[in-house]
């Protein structure tokens, strides 16, 4: 099963990116990105969102919850 929290937290820390960027960047609260960090899984339009902002495809997103 991929971990989308792990994807998350991973791709933040690759792009040395803090909750509070990551929360401006896609107009949501710094409440929903710790969510986003905790939750092993997250819906489609979610991943394609936080894939995009760390210039990812959705496939390589996903894999670093694999890892």
């Amino acid at each position: 099963m991929i971990d989308t929290g792990k994807s998350l937290r991973l791709a933040m820390a690759q792009a040395d990116m803090q909750g509070i960027e990551l929360a401006t960047r896609l107009n949501t609260s710094q409440q929903q990105v710790a969510i986003w960090r905790r939750n092993k899984s997250a819906t489609f339009t979610t991943v394609k969102k936080l894939a995009d902002v760390f210039g990812m495809k959705i496939t390589e997103f996903l894999i670093l919850g694999e890892q």
